[in-house]
């Protein structure tokens, strides 16, 4: 079963099946969108909890960051941390960067991302 309404710019969801529920919200304020959900398994440690936030900019650059923490299905806490942001150098063509951490590893990357 899924269940979605939407209202003056804000999304509401709700998902469930036999085990798993989901539910989730996403709005607009200021240029700013911002979304949260969560997610469990009945009878397990499995769930998690998300946040993002993204902002897109008049000359071409989006900028976004997400944090996202759970527990697997063996009671493992898990974290989720990234912040990055794209520009759009032409139609189709978008240079990206993107550094994080991904429960204690650290990355940074670099992309330049071409769509046909």
């Amino acid at each position: 079963m899924a269940l979605t309404y939407s209202i003056g710019g804000t999304s509401v969801y709700f998902g469930s099946n036999e085990d798993n529920q989901n539910v989730g919200v996403k709005t607009s304020i200021a240029g700013f969108t911002i979304a949260a959900g969560s997610r469990r398994t009945d009878g397990t440690s499995n769930k998690a909890s998300d946040i993002a936030v993204k902002y897109a900019l008049d000359n071409g650059i989006t900028v976004a960051a997400l944090n996202a923490r759970g527990t697997n299905t063996a009671g493992t806490k898990q974290t989720y941390n990234n912040v990055g942001a794209s520009y759009a150098v032409a139609p189709g063509v978008a240079a990206k960067v993107e550094t994080g951490d991904s429960n204690g590893t650290a990355f940074t990357w670099l992309s330049m991302e071409v769509k046909f």
